[in-house]
């Protein structure tokens, strides 16, 4: 299952691979697509994962914040 996010607080190429870094340690996650451009990010996963489990993962790298992009 694939799944699309604002990412908010990135600024640089170092801040769109720490918020790639985190989303992909997080249990589960199978790809991940990171667009500094547009400050959003494509997850693909093998199941449903809450979006709070990313959060703690982006907040351990840096002062990003993710919610949900209704399509």
């Amino acid at each position: 299952m694939e799944t699309k996010y604002f990412i908010n607080g990135m600024h640089c190429n170092a801040c769109k691979e720490n918020v790639s870094s985190a989303l992909k340690s997080v249990a589960g996650v199978v790809e991940t697509n990171v667009d500094l451009e547009h400050g959003e990010a494509s997850i693909k996963m093998e199941s449903p994962i809450a979006i709070e489990v990313f959060q703690k993962a982006l907040r351990m790298r840096g002062a990003y914040t993710i919610t949900p992009k209704n399509e």
